[in-house]
């Protein structure tokens, strides 16, 4: 078996499975979209070697939202992480121009974007392929990004994401449904204060990592004298919709998605909240398995849709999974 050189990507930093006083060294990226040539950014984490991990973040959060997976990962290519169209400090259209989002949105592709979004990405840092991390939402990019652009694809793994479509049957289970709209409806409040805010997310403020802190805080914008979450409500929704009646079923997974790509798949215990339901069904998982054939899959016993690549306790498992899943990859070759 091929050995694997794993460098720490927080070099500076010690690894622990504790909250950290200090913040993860993020380095901005800016980019522009293939067509259009609208501002995109992402951050960078360490030297890029030639098969950096791409972390692709969920529906409605960005690209500081994997504190707890980086904080405990080893690769020697380094990462990189995209807020992704409609999200953090890359494009959103002007909810205060209606005609001009009116004009946007008719022409918005949704996962075809964010999959051309990632080759622009890539083709910027001069970088021809990532192993694709997505989280979520992040997951059913991932895997569009493998069946529109499989040559830019060096594997992807799948974060408690990327179930398919079933045939006939648009929409959501019950449990997601809720799980979106709960997400969803934070994007029309206002907040005095980056505090408030905070304190709507968890139950005690005071046990809110520097690095969370700073995922919430870059979350947020001021208008005028409140804060609003950044994220474009339109383009979410219409991600949404497109996960719920365009994506993939699992017999188009099978036929679209080349075997030469290596796929992972982690499994969070719970869902959207601690007791409840896991986003990846049971069915999801095994029709997964057939239609991808995926190298490694792994449950992350414990953990929730979000703090199983948020919290130390529960990243460290998957932070895990990915260096396996890496090095089962590389040792395919």
């Amino acid at each position: 078996m091929m050995r694997i050189r794993c460098v720490n990507i927080l070099r500076q930093f010690s690894i622990a499975p504790v909250p950290h006083p200090l913040r993860i060294p993020y380095e901005s990226h800016f980019f522009t979209t293939a067509s259009g040539g609208f501002p995109m950014h992402a951050h960078i984490l360490g030297p890029l070697g030639s098969r950096p991990l791409l972390f692709i973040h969920g529906l409605t959060t960005n690209s500081l939202n994997f504190p707890g997976v980086l904080r405990n990962l080893h690769h020697a290519d380094g990462a990189i992480l995209i807020d992704v169209r409609g999200r953090g400090k890359s494009f959103v259209p002007d909810s205060s121009e209606p005609q001009q989002t009116m004009q946007y949105m008719s022409r918005y592709r949704s996962l075809e974007d964010h999959a051309s979004d990632l080759v622009a990405l890539m083709d910027s840092l001069s970088i021809e392929k990532c192993i694709l991390a997505g989280h979520s939402m992040g997951s059913f990019i991932s895997l569009y990004t493998c069946k529109l652009h499989p040559k830019r694809v060096a594997g992807a793994v799948l974060l408690d994401g990327g179930f398919p479509r079933e045939a006939g049957k648009p929409g959501f289970d019950q449990d997601t449904t809720l799980g979106v709209a709960n997400a969803i409806k934070r994007l029309s409040k206002s907040f005095d204060s980056v505090e408030e805010y905070v304190a709507t997310r968890v139950l005690d403020v005071r046990e809110v990592s520097a690095d969370m802190r700073q995922f919430y805080e870059y979350e947020l914008k001021r208008v005028g004298n409140a804060f609003r979450l950044r994220a474009s409500p339109e383009m979410i929704n219409c991600d949404s919709e497109f996960m719920q009646s365009r994506f993939l079923t699992a017999k188009e997974m099978e036929e679209d998605i080349s075997r030469d790509i290596p796929i992972g798949m982690v499994l969070a215990e719970m869902g959207f909240a601690d007791g409840s339901p896991p986003m990846m069904r049971p069915d999801h998982v095994e029709a997964m398995k057939k239609a991808l054939q995926p190298v490694l899959v792994r449950k992350v016993n414990g953990a929730n849709h979000y703090n199983v690549i948020t919290e130390d306790r529960f990243g460290k498992f998957t932070a895990q999974f990915i260096q396996d899943f890496v090095q089962m990859s590389q040792s395919r070759k």
